[in-house]
Order: structure tokens, then sequence, then C-alpha cells
């Protein structure tokens, strides 16, 4: 049974209400707001009726302390007298849900109720689905300055009331930036969705993006939402901008420029209002595409207004280590449900590599080696590591005699000396046998052993 909480003054008020509600829900009652305070901090309570006239506290200071103590408060029914309505105006303007005058018909206060509780329900589910997508997404880690920078402009654009577009190469973390703007802005209780373009063929892009009517087209057997109405008071992320046809660009940037939207198959004159921001991203030259007449001029202007760039992995090494290792912490207790660690040796070589996949690059590479380990161990070395990422890096000899174990060593002196070989010849296994002095079968088995091939 679902519980609430009046807090009146008046007790006759109170036992009259409590009569008529006491078969539905569970009722506690509060002769102050001070008292309906220290109640809210001991128990539970899934909606309140709340007096706005009481001596010493009254509703609007109890609405006020609910807001400064309890994150997400129940909802609040205000029980007002008629010729309060400036009072009745602020406490809605402070978070109240409702509000009902004293001489109230008992079928329309549950009906209230029972949109108060739907409503709670509903945010409930709503911090639920926010959960769930933050375990979707990585954490924002970097310690270099360049990100620092760009970590300064998420801030700056979450505060800002305007659109977005995110430029960077792919795997650079477009999307993890995406969400940072929007976990950091005011609107972050809202909705936050992501419509990936990739996924769909150009004419389904529209009717995804603006909804379609019942009848607009063949197999449109009813009214569709798009993303843009199912957006509204939160944020829509589109990644990949630039593959959108020109079409679709005109009727996307007067969205931007009216807030307003047709659906495909609309005929009333009257287009739907929204309020949402929009994020964009791309991995292309913008400006190459409007010379080559491949994007709008106007459309580029609109959307390049207010941009993030993120730099490639190779152009911030300092943060290599970090990403690592929370990226091996993330992954081992998913697949392992252990923890462990790289060698010294494995994150010199990760830190010299250039990354032409980026951020996405590493984190996959970082899975594989874990697949690829010892069962028995908890470190990563050298050898669960692909070939390209070892040609490019060198181990020193130094690295080599400061580890304790002689077939570890003996088997990180093999994959520097082969890696450098291979180096050297430029990938050429015959060239690489010859100056090795050893057949190329000899090489072949060489390489497989320490799984550089």
């Amino acid at each position: 049974m679902q519980k609430l909480l009046i807090i009146d003054d008046s007790v006759p008020f109170l036992k009259d209400i409590e009569l008529l509600l006491q078969k539905k829900y569970e009722i506690k009652t509060a002769v102050n707001g001070q008292l309906g305070l220290n109640y809210l901090r001991n128990e539970n309570f899934t909606a309140i009726l709340l007096d706005i006239k009481m001596p010493v506290m009254n509703g609007l200071d109890v609405l006020r302390k609910m807001k400064e103590e309890f994150s997400v408060p129940p909802p609040v029914i205000i029980v007002s007298d008629s010729g309060e309505v400036d009072t009745v105006v602020k406490a809605m303007n402070m978070g109240a849900f409702d509000y009902i005058q004293k001489d109230f018909n008992l079928e329309i206060l549950t009906q209230k109720i029972n949109n108060a509780l739907e409503n709670n329900e509903l945010k409930k589910k709503v911090t639920h689905l926010k959960n769930l997508v933050d375990e979707n997404y990585d954490r924002f880690i970097f310690q270099s300055q360049v990100m620092q920078r760009v970590n300064e402009e998420i801030n700056k654009c979450a505060r800002l009331d305007c659109d977005i577009l995110i430029k960077g190469e792919t795997g650079t973390g477009k999307d993890l930036a995406a969400y940072e703007i929007y976990k950091r802005s005011k609107i972050n209780n809202s909705v936050f969705i992501q419509l990936p373009l990739s996924s769909l063929s150009q004419n389904l892009i529209e009717s995804e993006l603006f909804g379609f009517e019942k009848g607009a087209f063949t197999g449109a057997e009813k009214t569709h939402m798009g993303k843009l109405e199912l957006a509204n008071r939160g944020t829509l992320y589109i990644p990949e901008i630039s593959s959108i046809d020109e079409n679709t660009q005109l009727k996307l940037l007067q969205f931007m420029q009216y807030k307003t939207i047709n659906k495909v198959g609309q005929t009333k004159a009257e287009p739907t209002k929204l309020n949402l921001r929009l994020i964009m991203a791309t991995n292309e030259d913008l400006e190459k595409k409007v010379s080559e007449n491949k994007l709008r001029a106007d459309f580029f202007y609109r959307v390049d207004a207010v941009s993030i760039n993120l730099p490639p992995l190779r152009n911030r090494k300092e943060d290599i280590p970090l990403l690592a290792n929370y990226f091996i912490k993330k992954n081992s207790q998913k697949l392992l449900l252990r923890e462990i660690e790289f060698d010294d040796v494995v994150i010199d070589q990760l830190s010299n590599y250039d990354w032409p996949g980026n951020i996405r690059q590493l984190s996959n590479t970082i899975l594989k080696a874990i697949v690829q380990m010892d069962e028995t161990s908890s470190i990563v070395d050298a050898s669960c590591l692909p070939p390209a990422i070892l040609q490019h890096g060198n181990i020193s000899g130094t690295e080599l005699l400061n580890l304790t174990n002689y077939e570890k060593a003996k088997r990180n002196f093999k994959i520097e000396y082969f890696s450098s070989l291979l180096k050297e010849t430029n990938g050429n296994y015959t060239k690489a046998a010859s100056l090795a002095g050893i057949s190329r079968n000899g090489l072949d088995k060489a390489l497989k052993d320490i799984g550089l091939k």
C-alpha cells in the first residue's frame, strides 16, 4: 500500500482526510512542518499533501528544506485556501507537483494523488535507465594539458543553452564527450537519446529524426514519434552528422533555427514546438565536404557555430597509462572476475605506439591482451600485444636486467630482438631471416613462439 504524509496544522482537517483516504493508502499525519520533516527523514513516503499556511514553518519553508535535504523528494500536492493563489504559484515554481483547494472533491483529490504517484514511478524509471546508460559509458580520464582544455570547453558547453558539434578522428571519444556535456548540464535528469545514422538507410533517416504520420508512406500503419520529439526537454545526440542528405540537412537546419518539426506526411499547418539540445559529431572535414558540394554551406555554418575538437591519442600520450590501467581493470573484472595488471614494459610499448584507431583501438587491444594472457598469470606481458605495437616500440636492456624471472627476461629479449629486426627490414621476413642467420621456417617458428605471428 502506498504511504502518504499529510502535513497540516488543522487537526479536524487531518482527521477528516485520513478517514477519507485510509482505505486506499497508508496515512501518516503531522500537525506542523517541523514534525513532517522529521517523519520524512526517518520514513519513506510516496507522496505528500502539504498545507501552505501554517505557524512556525509554513509550506514554502517545508518545500525549501526538502530541496536542501533530499536529492529526490516525494511529489508534493499543495493544499490551499482559495485566496492563496500567489503562494501556490511560488510553491509550484519551487517544485510542488500539483495543488488542490481545501474544499476538494474526493474523486479529484484521488486522481491528483494517483498522478503524483505515477509521476514518482516514472522518475524512478528514468533514474534507473540513466544509471544503466552511465554504465555503458567509460569514465572521462585524462591528465594531459590538451585534454584539460577540452574538459574546460565541455564544462562551458554544458552550461550553455545551445546546440554543439564535436569534431575528432574515429575513436577519439566523441560519444563520451557528448555524454559528459549532457551529464554536466542542467537537463541531466531528462532523456539522453543517441541516433546512430550509420545504421540507417538515407530514406529512413528523415522519418527516424522527425517521425511520420499514419499513412505517410507504404507500411506507415500508425503515427510514429521521431527521435527529436522523443528527446523533447532533453538531449539528442547525432553522430556522423555529415552522412545525412541535402533534404534532411535543410529540415534539420530549420529545426535548429525555429525548434519546430513537421512529421513526414503531416498535413496540419501548425508545426510541433520542441525544446531540446542537439549534440552532433563528425570525424570528417566538413569544410572540405562543403567545397565538394556534399554538404550545404548554411547547414555547416549553423552546426559549426559552437564546437569542440577532440585531439587524437597520439597527441595526448601522457593519458595512455591512465587509460590503459582503466581499461585493464574494467575488462579484467568483467572477463576474469579478478584484477590483473600490466608489466611496466607493456605500458612503455603502449605509450610508444601512435594508435591510428585512437582510444577505441587501445581499448580493443587491451581486451585482446587479456584474452591472450596465461590463465594462471596476473600480469599482462609483452607477448600478449599485437606485432604492430611491439614493432613500434623498444624494450631497453636496463628494463630486461631489472626483470627477476629468467624465462620472462628471455622471452622479452626475443620480442625486442625480433620486433627491431622486423622494423629494420620493413616487415620483410626473408630479409629478416637472412640478417638473423636463421632459416625462414626458423624465423616463422620463433615469431609464433613469442606471439609476433
